[in-house]
């Protein structure tokens, strides 16, 4: 490949210029430009010029604006130290006049300039060429498909499904989702992709012939299940190499799967599989045999093993069915409506163009547009590339396609770096050139990246994707950052430890606020940046995801460094946008008194629980607070929106109010772009209050993500920049902080898209799924190796990358190892040069190196380095406030001496630290019984075999957090199976548990919610619980006179409890805590309410031997009395009874309070009759009364969630 030359490059033919990261891209567009606007003769209107984004094309008209007046005022003898103007200057001295001439003619007529975004070339070549391209007149462009697509999916959806018979309907609600959304996202995936190109395809005759297959196989096993069922269940009862501890084949277990069986088998619907039929199937039992035992075999197993992978495949061809309907449904519609959405452009004019009247257009077109730039090549896609083949193919006529392989990240938005890679072997070796000179970093850090992508072949992947090394271009127009008078190596390769890995989960928790340490290292020490301070709008963090830039900024926020997010994040899916459809819907109904309140609530209007109730109270108040709401409503009826809007800014002081947040900027403005949106679709759609509500609901649920939906930047002020990868693409920076580049490939998705050659395929099922999968992975590293490029290229002068042994549970489908970062730093030829698994021999070989192997590949990529490469632990996390001096005040700044005086004992207070004198360790902050070790391991006859009992569960807080998550998200009034295992499923993985516990979590949650609990009304279950019943999770602050231990003691001497035998005083002296007031704050795991009494609940985790007897009414009565735990729901309880007092009316704690359960979820056994693992009480309601007396602050504000 030739070194690109701006003056001498031929203008003609098809050329290829890839421009790595920072070498002038648009310097060189702009360079073309104005030697075909000179050199050629053309006009702006005859040179094309094609590119990715609005914005973009803004910014290349300026530029190239900019530079027709740079080389008009060379040729009027102005001084230019412009190598390229300078040359040019000097090539057409002799046609100075000529040039002077043709450059002016361009500027004046500039505004007709043809820079358009590719989209917006095909629009334009439709338009003008209706006849020619066969496209309809007047036709509207819609730029959201989303509605008309749902329209369609919901009609597949009532077709199929709302009939008299649906055999699928079952299985299909498994496997597809419960609701036409779910169809919807899948379907979007498929709906602009080629319907040859998709994996699998079902002819009409194939799909009868699956369902003829499943009669057949399902009366087939009916048949054999009728004479051989006996022998079946004897052989999976007494077959000694069956794996029975994972709960699938227990002996308890079994006779309820052949039940199931029986029950299937008998109801002669082959396609309503239960929930546990794989069991029955070959594979499955293969699976779950022991190490060298000989599997099952029997005509049954295989019987179902066939009926499973027919039923599969007929739900593939209904996937498929579901496909061509909305394609083919779609493109009717579209007709009919004479609408067409942004990706039919393209395809229109690539459709016309291959025509076989197609070269009347292609004439037109090629006579109009006489040279084509074609920026951003690598964000290409197939039908883009036809488009321009098919204009300039063998023609003489100059196109430059220009772009950068390595910066290839959009494939999510159906860009296709395999449509460049086509596109650039179709293009001659004297064609192909490279920009070398790099103009954004210093050399010492180019340098360093050419070490690392340049330390083993293939740092793409793919061979085809090359990296060509770099040099400055200004090498010294950059400066380095020097540290207490020493300058930093430029790269700096962090890893979390010398000696021992460290799980993802802890590695996400740890990283901002280390990032956040150096970032204020950095700007309080004397870090400088050409001689200057470093600043902090020095300084960007580039993320992944969107979490983690919250993560990141919570974390700077707390050292006092400002930071904004700059996102590609929807404006819908912010919850300031949530508040504001809250508040105008009580705007259009104001006389909705819960509407109204609702709105009120929200941090827009800013009126608290108690500020309500005072409305309540206060007629005259309320009504006030009426009027005024409704004159807002009648401005918006007579003057319009955007006035009421404005009135309501001014009159309930939103900017004041949330301004005074920590992130008010951010909040205030997503307020106002919101309103500006809304105000725009007023006009544009010309809507009353209804549609612009019904509008806007639409577009919170879908999160539209138009560009200019996007949210903006919320300050100019200087400040660290927080931005994802793909944000930051085409920005550059001083510092970069790189935390987060050591995710890996996903391992488990249901559809994968993958190549052959040059051409793109979508598999969802096809019987080589398991092989396309592995390319698909292959290619999905590639990419992400292409987004680490792009996040380090973004520095200047100083890259911090995040690294290190860091590790994920075995059925985390993301794992570390297979990162990009272990890619470039660790993976050896052997691992590059493979050209199939590539994933997979990645993930093997980082697997076998320990962490000291890890750090020692970083020591040793340092020590080659020149200097130019540091490894170093993460910095440290700091929790000191950084100090920023106002460079422009040059006032010193002091502090206020405070005089005022601090009470000692007013403080926010809980059981937690009440009980803390007791129990020493116990944590301030998480209030879950268990503080074991975390650690685990199963004993060694169980290693083989994993366990399947709820005793052997891990102990340990993360367990408690864990099962408190589940019974919160739970919704008791519908807890089926499916709903349980969908919870456990995601729990397990969220929390890092290994899978093999999904089976015994599933029957302790089961068991749970149909665990019979104790009441004077007699027995009832959870799962008796009506929706709405219950709230999980209540926090709530009760206000606390000032208080002592031996007073409560005191208060406790002479009341015992109703149903358990505890001394209460006694327990409350070993308290021993210092006198307190202030406030009181806990969180209730569960309140609900069952005919008419109000429960209070709390979950525990404890683990309290390994058999139910451990859990039994002693042995509970000896854990609460350990752990304090009477004392706490005695706390609770005063808590809930003012609760109730000031919500239910003629509240009564004798009628309307059931009592307190304390469930130990180990123990309860839903079969026992004897309560195991329930504790249960109701104190007297002379005891609460008494407490309340002596804890409760009267006089300051009541308790409330």
């Amino acid at each position: 490949m030739q070194e690109f030359n701006h003056l001498d490059v031929v203008l003609s033919g098809t050329n290829l210029i890839d421009a790595s990261a920072g070498t002038g891209k648009t310097y060189a567009i702009s360079c073309l430009y104005l030697r075909l606007l000179i050199e050629s003769g053309l006009t702006p209107e005859q040179i094309l010029v094609v590119t990715y984004t609005e914005a973009a094309t803004k910014e290349l008209r300026g530029r190239i604006r900019c530079r027709i007046r740079e080389m008009l005022n060379v040729l009027d003898g102005a001084v230019s130290k412009d190598p390229f103007l300078c040359g040019l200057h000097t090539r057409i001295l002799s046609q100075k006049d000529q040039a002077r001439e043709r450059l002016d003619l361009a500027l004046k007529s500039f505004d007709t300039a043809s820079i358009y975004t590719i989209h917006a070339f095909c629009l334009r070549a439709l338009q003008d060429n209706s006849f020619e391209s066969g496209s309809t007149y007047e036709t509207e462009l819609v730029t959201d498909p989303t509605p008309l697509l749902q329209e369609v999916v919901d009609d597949f959806w009532r077709g199929r499904f709302f009939v008299k018979d649906a055999p699928l309907y079952k299985q299909a609600l498994k496997v597809l989702g419960r609701t036409p959304d779910s169809l919807l996202g899948f379907v979007k995936k498929f709906i602009s992709f080629p319907l040859e190109n998709l994996l699998p395809t079902f002819r009409p005759e194939q799909i009868v012939q699956l369902e003829q297959e499943i009669a057949t196989t399902y009366r087939a096993l009916q048949d054999c299940w009728e004479k051989s069922a006996a022998q079946v269940q004897q052989m999976i009862y007494d077959d000694k190499g069956l794996r029975r501890t994972k709960g699938v084949y227990r002996a308890d277990n079994l006779p309820g799967l052949f039940d199931d069986m029986d029950s299937y088998l008998g109801q002669g619907r082959a396609l309503a599989l239960f929930s546990d039929f794989d069991k029955f199937c070959s594979s499955t039992i293969a699976n779950n045999m022991k190490k060298n035992t000989a599997s099952l075999q029997h005509l049954f197993f295989d019987l179902c093993q066939s009926l499973k992978e027919t039923i599969d495949q007929r739900l593939n061809a209904l996937r498929w069915e579901l496909i061509v309907f909305c394609k083919h449904q779609l493109l009717q519609r579209k007709r009919t409506l004479n609408i067409r959405f942004f990706d039919d452009l393209l395809a229109d004019l690539n459709d016309a163009l291959h025509s076989p009247s197609a070269q009347t257009l292609i004439d037109i077109l090629a006579g109009r547009y006489r040279a084509a730039l074609i920026d951003e090549f690598q964000d290409t896609d197939p039908i883009q590339f036809s488009i321009f083949d098919r204009l300039f193919h063998k023609s003489t006529a100059p196109l430059f396609l220009i772009g950068d392989p390595k910066q290839a990240i959009y494939s999510f938005r159906g860009a296709d770096i395999f449509a460049y890679l086509q596109a650039a072997s179709g293009v001659g070796d004297d064609k192909r050139f490279t920009l070398t000179g790099n103009w954004r970093s210093t050399p010492e850090l180019l340098q360093a990246l050419n070490l690392l992508f340049n330390r083993q072949a293939n740092p793409f992947v793919f061979e085809r994707i090359s990296y060509h090394e770099v040099s400055s271009g200004n090498p010294e127009g950059r400066h380095g950052v020097t540290f207490d008078g020493k300058l930093l190596a430029p790269l700096q390769l962090c890893y979390p430890h010398e000696t021992q890995a460290i799980k993802s989960a802890d590695a996400l928790e740890l990283i901002p606020g280390s990032v956040a340490g150096e970032i204020g290292r950095l700007l309080e020490g004397p870090a400088k940046l050409a001689e200057k301070d470093v600043v902090p709008e020095d300084i960007a963090v580039i993320v992944r995801t969107h979490m983690q830039a919250e993560q990141v900024y919570q974390a700077l926020q707390a050292r006092g460094i400002p930071c904004v997010i700059r996102s590609n994040k929807s404006l819908f899916s912010t919850g300031d946008v949530a508040d504001i459809a809250v508040v105008l819907t009580a705007l259009a109904d104001p006389a909705n008194g819960m509407k109204l309140r609702a709105a009120l609530a929200t941090p827009l209007l800013g009126s608290s629980a108690e500020d309500i109730a005072d409305y309540l109270v206060d007629e005259s108040v309320w009504e006030t607070v009426l009027e005024r709401f409704q004159h807002y409503g009648q401005l918006w009826h007579r003057d319009g929106f955007m006035v009421m809007a404005q009135a309501l800014l001014d009159g309930e002081d939103v900017r004041n109010r949330l301004l005074a947040y920590p992130d008010g900027e951010r909040r205030m403005t997503n307020i106002l772009h919101a309103l500006e949106v809304l105000h725009q679709q007023v006009h544009r759609r010309r809507l009353g209050p209804e549609g612009l509500l019904a509008w806007l609901t639409d577009k919170m649920s879908r999160k539209d993500q138009d560009e200019e939906h996007q949210i903006r930047l919320e300050t100019d002020e200087k400040a660290v920049k927080i931005v994802t990868v793909h944000v930051s693409k085409g920005l550059e920076y001083p510092i970069v902080f790189c935390p987060f580049m050591w995710s890996g490939i996903s391992e488990t998705e249901p559809v994968v898209s993958f190549h052959e050659e040059f051409r793109l395929l979508q598999d969802y099922g096809s019987d080589q799924f398991a092989i396309n999968s592995i390319k698909a992975r292959r290619e999905s590293l590639a990419e992400q190796m292409r987004l680490l490029y792009v996040a380090l290229t973004r520095a200047q002068s100083l890259c911090y990358l995040y690294c290190g042994d860091i590790r994920a549970t075995k059925n985390n489908a993301k794992q570390p190892q297979t990162s990009p970062v272990s890619f470039l730093l660790h993976a050896d030829a052997t691992t590059r040069e493979c050209d199939m698994d590539t994933v997979a021999a990645l993930k093997s070989e980082v697997a076998t190196l320990s962490t000291t192997d890890v750090v020692q590949q970083l020591k040793e990529i340092e020590r080659n380095s020149q200097s130019v490469i540091a490894s170093r632990l993460y910095p440290p996390r700091e929790n000191s406030v950084v100090s920023l001096q106002d460079e422009n005040s040059g006032i010193p700044l002091n502090a206020r001496t405070f005089r005022g005086k601090i009470s000692t004992t007013w403080h926010v207070g809980s059981f937690t630290s009440l009980a803390a004198q007791h129990h020493p360790g116990l944590p301030q902050r998480i209030e879950y019984e268990e503080r074991e070790n975390d650690d685990f391991s199963l004993p060694a006859d169980l290693e083989q075999s994993p366990p399947d009992d709820i005793f052997l569960f891990p102990k340990g807080a993360k367990t408690g957090v864990f099962w408190h998550d589940i019974f919160e998200r739970l919704d008791f009034s519908a807890a089926t199976p499916a709903h349980v295992d969908e919870l456990v499923t995601c729990g397990l993985e969220a929390y890092d548990f290994e899978p093999w516990w999904r089976p015994c979590l599933n029957t302790m949650v089961n068991a749970v919610v149909n665990a019979a609990l104790p009441a004077e009304d007699g027995p009832f279950t959870l799962a008796e619980l009506t929706p709405g019943s219950w709230i999980a999770e209540m926090e709530f602050f009760l206000p606390l006179r000032l208080l002592y231990s031996d007073r409560l003691a005191n208060c406790l001497r002479d009341h015992r409890s109703a149903r358990a035998q505890f001394d209460l005083a006694q327990m409350a002296q070993k308290l021993g805590f210092a006198p307190i007031e202030g406030m009181l704050r806990g969180f209730i795991d569960l309140i609900f309410t069952y005919n008419g009494r109000y429960y209070l609940l709390d979950w525990k985790s404890n683990h309290l031997g390994n058999s139910r007897r451990d859990y039994d009414n002693a042995a509970l009565q000896n854990a609460m009395v350990e752990h304090l735990y009477p004392l706490q729901y005695l706390l609770y309880t005063v808590a809930l009874d003012r609760y109730l007092t000031q919500r239910v009316a003629d509240y009564s704690y004798e009628t309307h309070f059931g009592g307190v359960y304390y469930l130990f979820l180990r123990g309860v056994d839903a079969g026992s009759m004897d309560n195991h693992g329930i504790f249960s009480d109701r104190p007297s309601a002379e005891l609460i009364s008494d407490l309340r007396a002596l804890l409760v602050d009267m006089e300051g504000v009541t308790a409330h969630a």
